[in-house]
């Protein structure tokens, strides 16, 4: 019966994503992950949508892992994960589906383990654990779950594991990325022993926002340019206030959650953990990344929460209506960018994005005055915000090059140069190509512009000197 209640909940929340479009990234193919391609999406392209079938599989999968911890945990974990805002990732954003489809196998497999704790079942969650690591990245730290929690027959989970990391798909998707990183300060073939106070201050990123959803939103500013500055790498490799904040509340966060539920607890600690890797993944803070460790955590805190129902829902109606409240942005990639200038003010990318997706929507003459000075109030708060950002700065000339304002774009055209050799240095980078071409541009309006001007000052002194001829003959007739 509550099982029922839960899946109704499930899809009053999120029947109306069945007529949202596409979104951010959905264009994009990621069977070569870690590394995704990065190619250009028409902005017609989200003016579409995928079939309501396909939103109705997405749902599904939603509720079907729900189904799976009410079945292994009780009704509460269940409630606490189906209506949790970060669940928004893998249910209303169509790219996000591959968490949920990673966590679907791994539940799957770890439910198939706990019914038949035997060699029998072991190697049969290890097959379906296979599908996990081929669907996304984030499972590759699973099968530690079974050695620290102990499970022997779980530990057939590292054949899958051995397989995979020597793979073609791992270690060349490995490479790729350390190949880009190399010859950057946030290269390192070792573990330094700094790199703890990192890992520290994300994962207790994560801890916060699966705690504590207050906002959702796709890009957070913090460690977001660390792998541009080496100031900014330094400052979140230090052993500084913030990270004894953070090693408190990972402490705290795990004791407590491994005397409720120790396999809670490892699951989500090993989920996130994964994404304080930046040679791995490059990137480490993203709320979607949350959806694979969820189960984890809402085991904890639904545990905790069994012996008191009333609680419970109260809690689950709160996420619920953050959930509700949330969902809107969804709708179509417009509503998606303003919401992240909503939510991140202090992020000069998320209005540099709004700005260029308007610009790319449609020509500048089609909008009216008032929407014009929006987009260009957008870019300059970019710029304002992140004065050492070179993309924000050369979406600006590009802008500058559109409305005639050339003097202003050459100047911000040299400051964009000096921002980019700074983090990628001098070497023929296409983008730095794509610079000097259109400063190249700029000079020659502004030399057409100049010639043009002195043609029509030409122009006029000599209708100037020719009236004065005119007037001096009639007056000689006279």
């Amino acid at each position: 019966m509550y099982i029922l209640l839960i899946i109704a909940l499930i899809i009053a929340l999120y029947i109306r994503t069945v007529d949202y479009n596409y979104v951010i990234d959905d264009h994009v193919q990621r069977q070569d992950y870690p590394i995704p391609p990065t190619e250009a999406v028409s902005p017609q392209f989200y003016d579409t949508k995928p079939t309501k079938k396909y939103r109705a599989f997405v749902i599904g999968m939603h509720c079907v892992n729900t189904i799976v911890i009410y079945l292994l945990w009780g009704w509460v974990p269940a409630l606490l994960f189906a209506v949790h805002p970060m669940s928004i990732w893998s249910t209303a954003w169509i790219t996000g589906n591959y968490y949920g489809t990673t966590t679907f196998f791994m539940l799957i497999a770890y439910y198939i383990l706990h019914q038949f704790p035997n060699f029998i079942g072991g190697l049969v969650s290890a097959g379906i654990f296979t599908a996990a690591l081929y669907s996304t990245f984030d499972s590759i730290s699973m099968p530690f779950l079974h050695l620290l929690c102990f499970n022997p027959w779980g530990l057939l989970w590292f054949l899958p594991l051995a397989f995979f990391l020597r793979g073609k798909k791992f270690k060349g998707g490995l490479q790729s990325r350390l190949t880009i990183l190399e010859g950057k300060h946030i290269y390192s073939k070792y573990f330094p022993f700094n790199r703890i106070s990192v890992m520290t201050k994300v994962v207790a990123w994560y801890i916060s926002n699966t705690i504590v959803p207050m906002n959702v939103y796709f890009f957070d500013a913090y460690l977001e340019h660390v792998r541009d500055y080496k100031s900014d790498w330094d400052e979140a490799h230090s052993f500084d206030r913030r990270f004894w904040e953070s090693l408190i509340v990972c402490v705290v966060t795990f004791v407590l959650g491994y005397t409720i539920s120790p396999v809670g607890i490892v699951w989500f600690f090993l989920a996130v953990g994964l994404h304080s890797q930046f040679n791995l993944l490059g990137q480490s803070l993203a709320q979607r990344y949350i959806y694979v460790g969820l189960p984890g955590m809402c085991i904890v805190v639904g545990t905790f929460l069994a012996p008191h129902p009333l609680i419970a829902v109260f809690i689950a109606g709160f996420l619920a209506c953050k959930t509700h409240i949330a969902l809107p942005s969804w709708k179509n990639q417009e509503e998606l960018l303003k919401n992240e200038v909503l939510e991140n003010p202090y992020r000069g990318e998320s209005f540099a994005t709004l700005a260029q997706y308007y610009i790319s929507k449609k020509k500048l003459s089609e909008y009216p005055r008032w929407m014009i000075n929006k987009i260009s109030s957008d870019i300059r708060k970019s710029v304002e915000i992140e004065p050492r950002s070179w993309t924000n700065r050369m979406n600006y000339t590009a802008f500058l090059m559109m409305i005639g304002k050339i003097d202003e774009g050459l100047i911000e055209t040299d400051k964009t140069l000096e921002l980019l050799d700074a983090v990628k240095g001098q070497r023929e980078d296409p983008i730095r190509v794509q610079l000097l071409d259109q400063k190249m541009r700029f000079e020659n309006i502004r030399e057409d512009m100049k010639r043009k001007f002195e043609l029509e000052d030409r122009k006029e002194k000599k209708d100037v000197r020719s009236g004065n001829k005119k007037v001096d003959g009639n007056n000689q007739k006279t």
